[in-house]
């Protein structure tokens, strides 16, 4: 109970909840596997200040992760205009709304 109610204080990506599957050990072994610091790991899992993934970091998550975390979801507001090849997949992310 308590776990749920301090999710629903932060802002949690599947990226955070990737992190949480993980064996002791294992978010230092990913951040090293991708190129980056465990502390940066963990401050873009938690979108600290609005951090967000540079879009080649983003591609070496999904690979590292073999797709559990997606470039969609590490960038939600902008795959669409960085990787429009995406649109038309099938994928679990909702399509754009289109204006009416």
């Amino acid at each position: 109970m308590l776990a749920l109610m301090l999710r629903s204080l932060h802002n949690f990506s599947s990226l955070r909840e990737y992190l949480d599957t993980l064996p002791h050990g294992g978010a230092k072994a990913l951040a090293k596997k991708v190129g980056i610091s465990r502390v940066y790991l963990a401050q873009l899992a938690s979108r600290l200040d609005g951090r967000v993934a540079s879009p080649e970091l983003c591609v070496r998550i999904e690979r590292a992760t073999l797709g559990r975390v997606s470039r969609p979801a590490l960038r939600p507001d902008d795959w669409r205009d960085i990787w429009p090849e995406l649109i038309d997949a099938e994928h679990p992310w909702p399509a754009k709304q289109e204006a009416a």
